[in-house]
């Protein structure tokens, strides 16, 4: 049985408008809260998305663990191409047309290849371990529909505005065999 730990990050800065941006102060807070909620648990390894607001989330944690966060490219949230200012509708789209993107940027298809295969090199790594892994909304949304096709927008609308959002998944092999939601505050 391997487990994973998804760590979505935490709530950005959202003055700016790179996808390479950073926590808020409130993010930021919240990173050293799941560090004090997860310290007791063992991970063998700590995995992140190279963006940055994913990476300073489970930083904290990582360090509690002494343990260092190896970066994953491809663990990285999907291009969008250009700003969107009505990411609902945005993301609607997407879900209902996996191939639909906008210019410079990536279907959803074309991050779920991207993610699911890094991921399964992953678990591949990790059998019987226990593991860290801080990403995205979507990139997490594209890697749980891998496994259980049924996971779609709906699925993904109650997840996108959660963060952070620590979701704790048991595998058997390839398989999902528990879901566990973590709640940071109770």
């Amino acid at each position: 049985m391997t487990t994973v730990y998804f760590i979505r990050h935490g709530i950005p800065d959202l003055r700016n408008k790179t996808e390479r941006r950073h926590l808020s102060q409130r993010g930021l807070l919240d990173s050293y809260n799941i560090a004090k909620l997860l310290k007791r648990t063992h991970f063998d390894n700590v995995y992140s998305s190279p963006y940055e607001r994913a990476y300073q989330t489970v930083k904290p944690l990582a360090d509690s663990l002494k343990k260092e966060i190896v970066v994953v490219e491809n663990f990285k949230e999907r291009t969008v191409g250009t700003w969107v200012d009505d990411f609902d509708c945005y993301a609607e789209k997407q879900w209902l047309d996996f191939d639909y993107k906008l210019p410079l940027g990536e279907s959803l298809r074309e991050a779920q290849e991207r993610n699911v295969q890094a991921f399964l090199a992953l678990l591949a790594e990790n059998q019987n371990k226990t593991v860290i892994v801080g990403t995205h909304g979507t990139a997490l949304s594209l890697i749980l529909h891998h496994f259980e096709p049924d996971f779609g927008y709906e699925d993904f609308n109650q997840i996108k505005d959660l963060m952070p959002y620590i979701l704790k998944v048991s595998f058997d092999g390839e398989k999902i065999v528990l879901k566990e939601v973590i709640e940071l505050y109770k």
